[in-house]
């Protein structure tokens, strides 16, 4: 066999396993559950207090770490269409994000969706339970990783996010009972 043959078939059998690789990671990524977290915590106060609370944007940053130069894009600063800047840091690296409020039902949820930046959406629910509030917070997010984002998700991403969404329901929590 000559060199060339034998190189061009060194290259075939790499660029093959290579292949092989990349599918095997898309079937694993495919059968990982990517991106929804959801959190409740019982606080001890009326639903429209927690849902006010919430609801001012002054707020956000007392309970939520992690999040730097808050502030409104628009003159409307709360209910649906009200948006949002702030960066945030995510394995080590700074996002610009802004989120709009697109859904709200007086004391009883509130929507947002990034519209730059990333790709979240996060619901704030607040269920009446004997003069307490059940407050349960989703998050379902995409991360822009073609083929292994849920991989990534799994092994650096997701158990974070979940201790900082329950720390923000705890901060949540005793802010409005203090």
């Amino acid at each position: 066999m000559s060199k060339s043959k034998s190189k061009f078939k060194k290259i075939a059998i790499g660029a093959l396993v290579l292949l092989l690789v990349l599918a095997g990671l898309s079937v694993i990524n495919t059968l990982l559950e990517l991106g929804e977290i959801s959190k409740s915590i019982v606080i001890d106060a009326s639903a429209e207090e927690v849902f006010e609370f919430t609801g001012d944007w002054r707020n956000l940053p007392k309970y939520q770490t992690g999040i730097k130069d808050w502030q409104p894009t628009t003159e409307k600063t709360e209910g649906e269409g009200a948006r949002f800047s702030y960066t945030t840091k995510e394995l080590g690296i700074d996002f610009d994000i802004e989120t709009e409020i697109i859904r709200v039902s007086l004391n009883e949820k509130r929507v947002w969706k990034t519209v730059s930046g990333a790709d979240i959406e996060a619901q704030w629910f607040f269920e009446p339970l004997n003069g307490s509030t059940k407050t349960t917070y989703i998050i379902d997010y995409d991360l822009p990783i073609p083929i292994i984002a849920n991989i990534i998700d799994v092994l650096l991403v997701r158990e974070r996010r979940e201790i900082w969404v329950e720390d923000m329901l705890q901060n949540l929590k005793t802010l409005i009972e203090e």
